[in-house]
C-alpha cells in the first residue's frame, strides 16, 4: 500500500524537466541508432548527377563563346536576353553536382581521396594546358588579325565572364574536403591534427583571391594574361558557401553518431545507409534553396542602390540557378555504387561535348566574321 502511494506523487519540476530531457535524447538517438532503414531509395546516382553537370559546362562554354561574339560581331550570336534569363541559370549547376557526386563516391567507398585529388589535379592541369595552347596558337592569330590590339587586353574585356577551367573550382573544393574529413594514417596524431585541418583554408583563400581579383579586372584596374585564366577558380562565393556547409554537416553527424553510442565499425553502415542519404539529400535541397531566394533577393534589393554592372561585377545573381538542382537532389542517392570502370565513357562525353560546343560556336562566328567581310 505504501509503495503504491509513492508512485502516485508528482513529479517534481525538476524531475519532469529531466523526464523531457531524456525523451528528447532518445529521439534524437533514434536518428543516429536505428535498427531498421527506409525502403526509399533515389533512383539517380551519382554517374547522372555528372551528366547533368557536364552539360552544364557545356552551357557555360556556350555563354562564354557568345559573349565573345559579342566583342567581334556588331551583335552576340546568341541575343543576349536568352543568355541572361535562359543559359546563365544552368551554369551554376556544375560545379555543385560535380562535388555531389564525387562527394558520394567517397561516401560510398568508391573512391579514396587520394584518387579524388589525382584525378581533379591531373584534370585541372591537362584542360588548362589544353586551353592555353589552343588560345596562343590559333585564337590569338584570329585576334590580331582582326585588330584588336593585343588578345590578353581582348579576355581581359571579359572579365568574370571567362570562366573556362571548372576543374579549378572541383580541385579547391576537393583539397578543403580533403583537410576536413581525411583522417591522417601517420601523422598529424591528437592535438596535432589541429594543424592539419587549418591547411582547409588554403584553397578557400585561392578562391577568394581568384575571386578579388576577377572584380579588380572588371573595374579596369589590372590586366591579366590570358595564361592566368585557365588556373583560376570562377565560382562565386555563394557555391562555396554550399560546399563548406555540407562538408560541416557531414562532420557533424559522423560527431553525433559517436555521441550516441555509435561505434567505430557500425559507422559505414550508417553512412551507406537509405535514412542518410535521404537526409543528406533533403539537407541539400533547403540549402540550395536558401542560397537561391538569398541571391534573388540580393539582386532585387541592390538593384534600386547599384548599377546592373555593379551586381555582376559582385557575381550576385549567378547562384539563383541552384534551385534548379533540387529535384535532381531529390531523386538522388549516394548509396548507389558501380564498377567505376565505365564512368571513363561519361568522362569522354563531357569532353566531346565541350570540344564540340567550341568548334560549333567558334565556326558560327568564323562564319559571321567572313559574312560582315573581315579578312583573317
Amino acid at each position: 500500500m505504501e509503495n503504491t502511494e509513492v508512485l502516485d506523487q508528482p513529479l517534481s519540476k525538476e524531475e519532469k524537466k529531466q523526464a523531457k530531457k531524456a525523451k528528447r535524447y532518445e529521439k534524437k538517438k533514434k536518428r543516429y541508432i536505428f535498427d531498421h532503414d527506409i525502403k526509399y531509395r533515389g533512383p539517380l546516382s551519382y554517374r547522372y548527377l555528372r551528366l547533368i553537370a557536364w552539360i552544364s559546362v557545356a552551357v557555360a562554354q556556350v555563354v562564354v563563346m557568345n559573349s565573345i561574339s559579342a566583342k567581334l560581331l556588331a551583335e552576340p550570336l546568341i541575343p543576349s536576353d536568352v543568355v541572361e534569363y535562359g543559359l546563365e541559370f544552368f551554369t551554376p549547376l556544375s560545379v555543385p553536382l560535380f562535388m555531389i557526386a564525387t562527394f558520394s563516391t567517397i561516401l560510398n567507398g568508391n573512391k579514396s581521396h587520394k584518387n579524388v585529388l589525382i584525378f581533379y589535379g591531373a584534370a585541372y592541369l591537362g584542360m588548362a594546358g589544353a586551353i592555353i595552347f589552343a588560345y596562343y596558337r590559333y585564337a590569338a592569330g584570329i585576334f590580331r588579325a582582326i585588330g584588336e590590339v593585343t588578345p590578353d587586353e581582348f579576355v581581359s574585356k571579359l572579365g568574370s565572364k571567362f570562366e573556362i577551367n571548372v576543374f579549378a573550382d572541383l580541385l579547391m573544393m576537393s583539397l578543403f574536403n580533403f583537410f576536413i574529413s581525411y583522417k591522417p594514417k601517420k601523422y598529424f596524431q591528437e592535438e596535432s591534427i589541429y594543424i592539419f585541418r587549418s591547411f582547409a583554408l588554403f584553397p578557400l583563400l585561392v578562391a577568394a583571391m581568384a575571386y578579388v581579383m576577377r572584380i579588380y579586372v572588371d573595374f579596369g584596374k589590372i590586366t591579366v594574361p590570358f595564361a592566368i585564366y585557365p588556373l583560376l577558380p570562377t565560382k562565386p562565393p555563394a557555391i562555396y558557401l554550399l560546399f563548406i556547409l555540407i562538408v560541416f554537416w557531414m562532420k557533424r553527424r559522423e560527431r553525433n553518431f559517436r555521441k550516441f553510442g555509435g561505434k567505430e565499425e557500425d559507422y559505414p553502415a550508417f553512412l551507406n545507409s537509405n535514412r542518410t542519404s535521404l537526409k543528406f539529400s533533403i539537407y541539400v535541397s533547403v540549402v540550395m534553396l536558401i542560397i537561391s531566394v538569398i541571391d534573388i533577393v540580393a539582386v532585387i534589393i541592390l538593384l534600386e542602390a547599384l548599377q546592373l554592372g555593379w551586381i555582376m561585377l559582385l557575381s550576385l545573381g549567378q547562384s539563383a540557378g541552384l534551385m534548379f538542382a533540387i529535384p535532381f537532389m531529390m531523386l538522388f542517392s549516394f548509396t548507389r555504387k558501380y564498377d567505376d570502370s565505365l564512368d571513363l565513357i561519361v568522362v569522354l562525353f563531357g569532353v566531346g561535348l565541350i570540344a564540340l560546343t567550341y568548334v560549333e560556336m567558334g565556326y558560327r562566328i568564323y562564319y559571321a566574321i567572313m559574312q560582315n567581310g573581315l579578312s583573317l
